[in-house]
């Protein structure tokens, strides 16, 4: 059934690699392409930003995902992040993050203005943004620039420091401290 739906959304499903894998098909040219070449095929889309940007829009499964936190975060912080993710999901709080959720299709090297998007309509799609706090975040443009975006929609900002996160202490605070305000926050040199 999963098969059928990933391939109805235009999905190039690949088989996984078995010891023995059960091919259905009688035809002997068909079954060698499914073992031989099937399973090995990658393809290397380059405009991958833009395609979630337009599935977003236009998939039904996409338009009803909601969050209860956004993280936003710097890269460097990685492994506090997973590990502060985990406690929130261990919590029941549905969270995004960038680079797990569409680790897919947001990538580092294909940066531009349908990332950009993408991560408004994740914004938008959030209840709450958790900002975790450390010297990392703070300079970053991204970091500013998703606080600003949110804080425009009006919605809630809470912070959780990295040093607490790194002691295990997953409480977190609404942000007192407009450190990140810029009304031109939309020129921010991002990429």
């Amino acid at each position: 059934m999963a098969f059928f739906h990933l391939q109805g959304l235009k999905h190039f499903v690949v088989l996984r690699r078995q010891k023995y894998m059960r091919i259905p098909s009688k035809n002997k040219r068909r079954r060698k392409f499914l073992k031989e070449v099937y399973e090995n095929q990658r393809f290397d889309i380059a405009a991958i930003p833009k395609e979630l940007e337009y599935r977003i829009d236009n998939s039904k499964e996409q338009k009803i995902k909601e969050y209860d936190f956004f993280i936003s975060h710097s890269s460097a912080d990685f492994v506090e992040v997973q590990n502060m993710i985990k406690a929130l999901n261990h919590d029941k709080k549905n969270v995004y993050c960038d680079w797990i959720n569409d680790t897919d299709y947001l990538k580092r090297h294909l940066v531009g203005n349908s990332t950009k998007a993408v991560i408004e309509k994740r914004l938008e799609q959030s209840k709450n943004v958790l900002f975790v706090r450390s010297e990392n975040s703070l300079k970053s443009n991204w970091v500013r620039y998703e606080l600003n975006y949110f804080y425009s929609l009006g919605k809630k900002i809470f912070e959780i420091s990295k040093e607490n996160v790194i002691k295990g202490r997953y409480g977190y605070k609404v942000l007192s401290d407009l450190w990140f305000y810029d009304e031109n926050y939309n020129n921010m040199n991002l990429f």
